[in-house]
């Protein structure tokens, strides 16, 4: 099963998904740092057996990717 990034805008906004699912996780990442200028108010990755890859998880993995001070809008605030 593959890897689909979820995320909210608002807390009580409707949930919105990848155009794309990715084979692995850090695709799903990959995703998320190339292409989300500002995070959501929530976001996750679902993947096989009900595996959840929260915020903080996904955040680290664009610390990892790109150059420092270059993490979205509002990822710092929520680490």
């Amino acid at each position: 099963m593959p890897y689909v990034v979820k995320w909210r805008e608002t807390l009580t906004g409707p949930i919105l998904q990848s155009p794309d699912a990715y084979a692995v996780p850090s695709a799903a990442i990959d995703y998320v740092c190339a292409n989300l200028r500002q995070l959501p108010n929530d976001i996750w990755i679902e993947g096989p057996n009900g595996l959840r890859i929260e915020r903080a998880v996904i955040l680290r993995g664009c610390e990892d990717r790109l150059p420092p001070g270059r993490l979205p809008k509002r990822a710092k605030r929520q680490v």
